[in-house]
């Protein structure tokens, strides 16, 4: 079962938000995940990989063990690679895209369409084997996991907060004031005591202002 979705980094803000839709769309939490460490959630060193913080937060709220495959092994990385090289190959040729809403619109229904055919190792398609995949996996918690960005600082006095390369405006009354940022990857909020002072789309390129 192929899930996919393009998000605006590869920061670890941006690819646990990313998991955790899949996981939510999937409806359980599989036992073991299989992964690289360029998917930011360990290093690999003199034989022993190490899960960062955020890896470790994310994958105990959910209770599920992690796995990261050796560098320069593309036995093992195979099925990770040949699903990138199929996305490559088969979804993207031909395509127009306004932006990334319209990219994970397509790439949604065209995982749908593929999702839905036959395949030959299987005997059958599959969706219509994930009913009983996610019946044998633990729910999901009932606690979503802390994903996205979160900071906290004063706002000065230009009004603006900048997070991942952009700048975003602040109402100006609130000028001196503490506020708590908070994106996920399609908005970006801010908050003052509790109080909405903020609310912009997500910003892609960098260097922007909003």
């Amino acid at each position: 079962m192929l899930f996919a979705r393009l998000v605006p980094t590869r920061a670890a803000a941006d690819l646990y938000a990313g998991w955790w839709l899949h996981l939510s769309r999937l409806g359980g939490v599989p036992r073991c995940w299989c992964g690289t460490a360029r998917a930011r959630s360990a290093e690999y060193n003199r034989g022993r990989n190490k899960l960062t913080g955020e890896c470790q937060v994310f994958r105990g709220t959910l209770g599920a063990r992690v796995v990261v495959l050796r560098p320069r092994d593309p036995e093992a990385k195979g099925v990770i690679e040949r699903v990138h090289d199929y996305l490559e190959r088969s979804f993207l040729p031909g395509r127009t895209f306004t932006g990334p809403d319209d990219f994970n619109t397509q790439l949604q229904v065209w995982l749908d369409l593929v999702n839905a055919r036959r395949r030959r190792a299987l005997g059958c398609a599959p969706v219509d084997r994930i009913v009983a995949d996610t019946a044998a996996m633990p729910p999901l918690s009932p606690a979503p996991p802390a994903t996205g960005w979160r900071l906290s600082t004063r706002l000065p006095r230009d009004f603006y907060v900048r997070l991942d390369g952009n700048d975003y405006s602040v109402h100006p009354s609130v000028i001196g004031r503490r506020v708590e940022v908070i994106a996920d990857l399609d908005r970006v909020q801010a908050f003052c005591e509790g109080r909405l002072v903020a609310d912009h789309p997500r910003l892609w390129a960098p260097g922007i202002r909003a």
